[in-house]
């Protein structure tokens, strides 16, 4: 009877122990925008919003997306405060120029051929001391989106989910 109830407590703590928060941004991308990024000129899909700076989505080389592109951004086990549930956002999605500088055919090799939900890491070797722009610039494509932090399945964790239509 007693190793019951503490198999109780220590299950119960351990449940208690699963919440965490995260972010889930989708966009999607109009063919006509996508396809104005070549391998000779690539695109880089990126957000900002949320908990999270800026973001790299997926590398734009022509390809054209059924579904919307998603990235879910991880931040580990915690709490959702209370001052945050409910709250809304507002997101920013782009598509930037890479910089002529960097190797295209090493960029368009991390282009996902459909939509990945993990992201893009960028590896130091290809961007060298550069790296992309810490916002959207106004004359690229971009596109803002809305969503509402929320309670999750487990004792306090959240997430966040925005979706952006680029087009």
């Amino acid at each position: 009877m007693v190793r019951c109830g503490v198999l109780a407590g220590v299950v119960g703590l351990l449940a208690a122990c699963e919440s965490g928060t995260s972010e889930l941004h989708e966009v999607e991308v109009a063919d006509a925008v996508a396809s104005g990024f070549t391998e000779g000129s690539p695109g880089i899909l990126r957000v900002a919003a949320g908990l999270s700076g800026p973001s790299v989505v997926d590398v734009l080389c022509g390809q054209t997306f059924a579904k919307p592109a998603q990235i879910s951004i991880d931040h580990g086990f915690g709490c959702l405060e209370d001052d945050v549930k409910g709250t809304e956002v507002t997101g920013t999605a782009w598509i930037e120029p890479a910089p002529v500088e960097w190797d295209a055919a090493a960029l368009c090799a991390l282009a996902t051929p459909e939509p990945a939900w993990r992201g893009v890491e960028l590896p130091e070797s290809l961007t060298g001391a550069g790296y992309v722009a810490p916002a959207a610039d106004p004359a690229w494509a971009q596109a803002t989106g809305t969503g509402t932090w929320k309670r999750d399945g487990s004792p306090c964790g959240g997430h966040l989910k925005i979706e952006y239509t680029l087009d």
